[in-house]
């Protein structure tokens, strides 16, 4: 069975007001929304958003105020439907942010099934406050925001505009929703620009480009002692325990041996980052040479058996390829334990005599088919 690792880190660090709002700040390019600040945003989701999904535990819905003066629409969109005269003293925003892993090809529809969701929740909500409002002509709906993070190691291929997931839009446009969600593709970021937001958003998202234990050295080598000590200076003290969290969570996914992981997050305890990047840098010398006799090891073993013994329990095959690979590349997607089940035991010995030359479920797929 492919293990999955359950995380919802990701629910936790937008979950704090102070980090949502560098979420937004740094990636959001939104002019009313790049000074709000913490105690202008109310947590929402457990509000709004259905828990019949597993797929929504990391999902969060965060409702903004933005007082009116702040709010400038463009001079030049006459073609913008026009809001009735009366307006409240305050424009609410619902901020709803969805993590991913992996490209999922429904989300322009998934995301419209949430917005529709929000949306009913706001009126019962309006309703219970005074009955009869929401029927009157000048009440609104509040805008909603819609994002993405995506974290994987790819590019995001879904459609951004819900309209292209649509059949025959070209002649139907007029009649179907025409609206877009945003992606925030960690991938895009350098770790030079990620340093250069300087906040503690950035220190989370440093580490959450550390896919593999290979990918340890060539991060850290580009995170600087100036970096480290400005973020460790701007951390409040009661974000110090979601930071242990985090960084425990991340090494798991790695498939960090726990005592390894108490090693590293010993120092997080105390205060010193400098020193747990250190510890990781060390890690990483002892994770490639771990790596490299396995694959010795590996290599000697399929030289050395005659064709007959390469003939094993299709499950012990099975079992051995499915550890290789999380060893490998992380946490796959759910899909590929299926796959893996109807795999020949042919193809599942030369994914194990090829792990080394797996970096990716694109390369994946080319033995399984």
């Amino acid at each position: 069975m492919i293990r999955k690792l359950k995380d919802n880190s990701y629910k936790s660090i937008l979950d704090e007001p102070e980090l949502f709002c560098q979420f937004i700040h740094n990636f959001i390019h939104i002019d009313v929304l790049k000074n709000i600040q913490p105690n202008e945003i109310e947590d929402y989701t457990e509000k709004f958003l259905p828990l019949t999904s597993e797929e929504r535990e990391s999902d969060v819905v965060k409702l903004i105020r933005i007082k009116l003066n702040d709010v400038k629409p463009p001079a030049s969109d006459s073609a913008r439907v026009k809001a009735p005269e009366e307006k409240p003293e305050t424009l609410f925003v619902i901020a709803l942010v969805e993590p991913q892993t992996e490209v999922k090809f429904l989300t322009p529809f998934k995301i419209l099934e949430y917005c529709v969701h929000i949306w009913q929740e706001w009126i019962k909500m309006k309703e219970a406050e005074k009955k009869g409002s929401t029927t009157a002509k000048v009440f609104l709906l509040p805008p909603i925001l819609p994002i993405i993070y995506y974290s994987g190691t790819g590019q995001w291929t879904a459609p951004v505009n819900f309209m292209e997931k649509v059949a025959h839009n070209d002649i139907f446009g007029k009649y179907i929703p025409n609206f877009c969600y945003e992606v925030v593709n960690l991938s895009h970021f350098t770790v030079e620009e990620l340093k250069n937001f300087e906040n503690m958003l950035s220190f989370i998202f440093l580490i959450d480009k550390i896919k593999y234990a290979t990918d340890i050295k060539p991060v850290l080598a580009q995170i600087d002692e100036a970096y480290i000590n400005k973020i460790k200076n701007n951390i409040p003290e009661h974000l110090w325990d979601l930071i242990h969290k985090v960084v425990t969570l991340f090494l798991a996914k790695l498939n960090v041996p726990k005592d390894e992981i108490a090693s590293i997050t010993h120092h997080i305890k105390e205060r010193k980052i400098a020193e747990m990047f250190n510890f990781l840098d060390d890690y990483d010398v002892q994770e490639t040479r771990r790596l490299a006799k396995l694959e010795g090891r590996q290599e000697g073993r399929l030289e050395g058996r005659q064709e007959g013994r390469l003939e094993g329990r299709l499950e012990e095959r099975m079992d051995i390829a499915t550890t290789l690979l999380y060893k490998k590349m992380g946490d796959l997607p759910a899909s590929y334990e299926k796959k893996l089940k109807s795999t020949s035991q042919d193809k599942l010995n030369l994914i194990i005599e090829s792990i080394f030359e797996i970096h990716n479920v694109e390369q994946l797929d080319s033995y399984l088919v």
